[in-house]
């Protein structure tokens, strides 16, 4: 009742319709005023055009904000949504198991020459994250010993390889190749899954040529039953629904379905990870598995 009376005054105080034939707004040409009136009992103002109503009130004033802001939210998101890596992460030591402090690490991938060079610290540690999944060669130099070079690392999507790299006493310019080295252990996280890697997709048959079919080789990974609601997948007995689909690192997940948008073709993949627990926060939302898809990038080979 107040807000009626307050704005029913406005108009009479000093404004007519403009608009109407034989009519003409009481304010002199060329002023161009603002008159305010009391919304509530608490003395707020707001803003009055020349009809008597309102110019904007808090809520279409937060919905401009949001529309203006809404270009720099779209590209954040698409910025953050970036390829699965991994990481290379470890110490370098002399003969006898002592560390070697400040000696030069280069992780070099020999498809694409692209380079990545760190400084081990004064225990000896050294880490080089985001690297995208693939086979590195890694260099050590350090002055007074011998270059050494592991020319086989294979990163996977999402973790950790870690290295112990030894160096033999003598000089740079002679090298020390490791032929092999045992197999990684993932000691940095408790995720389960299994990550099916180009190689076994390329020599595994697959009647489908679906990636999907890979997933149901993990332990914990079954088939929906027909008809059944969601995605293909039950994952440790949670609902086909609840599954989430993952390609280079945007979420592919139907939420009215519960099945993939995006099936990309079987021969642009490089690399499939099925996680069953225990991973990351990032992947939440949903209580069953997540499906994880890298596809190939350019190299310097046709």
């Amino acid at each position: 009742m107040v807000n009626s009376m307050a704005l029913s005054s406005s108009r009479m105080a000093g404004y007519s319709d403009a608009s109407t034939p034989g009519h003409r707004a009481s304010d002199a040409p060329g002023e161009a005023h603002r008159h305010t009136a009391h919304v509530d009992g608490s003395g707020v103002h707001l803003p009055v055009d020349p009809l008597g109503r309102a110019a904007y009130n808090a809520d279409e004033e937060a919905m401009m904000r949001l529309w203006a802001a809404w270009p720099l939210l779209t590209t954040t998101s698409i910025l953050l949504a970036q390829t699965p890596t991994g990481a290379i992460v470890g110490r370098v030591l002399d003969p006898s198991g002592g560390v070697v402090p400040a000696a030069t690490v280069i992780v070099r991938h020999p498809d694409t020459s692209q380079m990545r060079t760190t400084q081990a610290g004064e225990d000896g540690a050294f880490a080089v994250p985001l690297l995208p999944p693939g086979t590195y060669e890694v260099i050590v130099e350090k002055a007074g010993f011998r270059r050494l070079v592991n020319p086989a690392v294979t990163v996977q999507a999402g973790d950790v390889h870690r290295l112990e790299l030894r160096l033999e006493i003598g000089e740079v310019i002679q090298t020390v190749e490791v032929r092999s080295e045992p197999p990684p252990t993932n000691t940095d996280h408790g995720t389960k899954g299994d990550t099916i890697t180009i190689d076994e997709k390329d020599n595994m048959p697959l009647p489908g040529r679906s990636f999907g079919d890979l997933a149901y080789l993990v332990a914990g990974v079954g088939p929906n039953s027909d008809g059944g609601y969601g995605s293909g997948y039950i994952v440790n007995g949670a609902r086909g629904d609840n599954t989430n689909f993952v390609v280079d690192g945007v979420s592919t997940y139907n939420r009215r379905s519960g099945k993939i948008i995006l099936t990309p073709p079987l021969d642009a993949m490089r690399e499939f990870r099925v996680e069953t627990s225990g991973y990351s926060a990032e992947y939440g939302r949903l209580a069953g598995g997540v499906l994880t898809v890298v596809l190939k990038s350019g190299t310097n080979r046709l």
